[in-house]
Formats: C-alpha cells, structure tokens, sequence
C-alpha cells in the first residue's frame, strides 16, 4: 500500500516537474518572440527613418546649395535646426538660421509633393489635399513666430528677426494667403532670388548692416545655447 502511495506521489512530482519545465519553456519562448517582434520593430523605424532623412537630403539638395551661395556673396552664417537653452532646464527647438548682414532669417521647409496645401496665416489648421482624402496639419506660422519669440531672447536688442516659409513640391500645387510681414513664402527654386530681395527690401527699408564684430557675437551667443545640434547640415 505504502509503494503504491509513493509511486502515485512520484508521478504527481514528475507531473508536476513537467508541466513547471513546460511553464519556463513557453515562458521563455514567448519572451525570445516579444523581443524579436521589439528588436524588428527597432530595425524597421530605423530604416525608416534613415530612408526618410536620405529622401529630406535629396529634396534639400538644391535649396542648401543656393544658401550656400548667398553665404558666400554676402559673407552670412549658417546654424544647423538645433534645441536651445534660454535658461536652466527651459529649451526650444528652431529651424535652421541665417545670420545675415541685415537681419536673423529662420528657415521653415515644407514638403507638399503631390499634395495640394492651401494655408490662411490666420487659422490654427491649414490643409494638404490629394484626390482622395484631405489632411489637416497645424499652421507653421505659429510655429516659427515661437521660434523668432523664443531666439530674440537670446540675442542683441534691434536685429531684425524674419523667416522664409520654403515650399518644396510643385509650384503650382499650393496656396497661402494672409502672410504675415515677417514672412516670406517661396518655392525652393527661387530660395535665392528670395533671399536676395530680402537683403535689398531690407536696405530699401533703412535697416543697416550688422558688423562683422556683431554677426560673431550673434553666432557666438546662440552656439553657446546650443544643447543639441543636427550633425548633418540639413533644413
């Protein structure tokens, strides 16, 4: 009777011996999926948005290119989109600048492609269009007026502070009304010539230019506000 009893109690331990070894094992198979599913996830976002930043790279191409040759015919400075620090743990995010010998320039890209954009200055929401549905964005004007805000705490009093909107897509696929005085919108084929009016409205307008000594210390106050900088140079 006694042997009958243990060998039930050694089965019921084997039983149970098997069924806690089978509860690690699936335990642990499912815990090697979840990390394979979390691990592919990573990889698919990083390719992603590697892939996003070589198409930004290709779209940019040719607006960096005319930056570069405005910096060059008027001796301006360029700062990558960067986060800044007004004070101890109070930072913002801007769009890369222009440091011109008239006047602060924040540089605002929107992509379109084959969307249409239709944008009033003066509403919160502006509108991108395809033959199939609508998507409503927020108004980057706001946007960039808390940039200019938030940048003209930190530099000297009396430089003017404007932005340029760039529209990168077909040139006849958007329409912006209401802009602001601050603001000039261009498509990216003429980011040059817009550049170049600017420059000339400015003068036209009695603004004069910004030393060299004062365009160092601009470039001087903002690197060093600097907590994180784009590494490529980028829009």
């Amino acid at each position: 009777m006694i042997r009958i009893l243990d060998e039930v109690v050694n089965t019921e331990v084997n039983n149970l011996d098997n069924k806690y070894k089978l509860g690690i094992g699936l335990g642990i198979g499912i815990f090697l999926l979840v990390l394979f599913f979390i691990i592919l996830l990573l990889v698919l976002i990083k390719k992603r948005n590697q892939n996003l930043d070589n198409e930004n790279r290709s779209i940019f191409k040719n607006a960096l290119n005319q930056i570069g040759e405005f910096n060059k015919r008027y001796k301006s400075a360029f700062i990558n989109k960067a986060i800044y620090e007004i004070k101890k743990n109070t930072t913002f995010e801007a769009n890369s600048l222009l440091i011109t010998p008239k006047a602060i320039i924040v540089l605002h890209p929107i992509v379109i492609k084959q969307n249409h954009l239709e944008g009033n200055c003066l509403s919160r929401e502006w509108i991108k269009s395809t033959e199939k549905n609508e998507i409503i964005m927020p108004n980057p004007i706001l946007k960039i007026n808390s940039q200019i805000e938030n940048i003209s705490k930190l530099i000297i009093e009396g430089i003017p502070l404007i932005s340029i909107l760039i529209v990168f897509g077909p040139k006849e696929n958007y329409e912006i009304y209401n802009i602001p005085s601050h603001i000039a919108i261009t498509h990216e084929s003429q980011l040059l010539q817009t550049l170049n009016n600017i420059q000339i409205e400015l003068n036209e307008n009695g603004i004069k230019n910004i030393d060299e000594l004062q365009m160092m210390k601009i470039l001087e106050i903002l690197k060093k506000r600097i907590k994180k900088e784009s590494i490529e140079q980028t829009l």
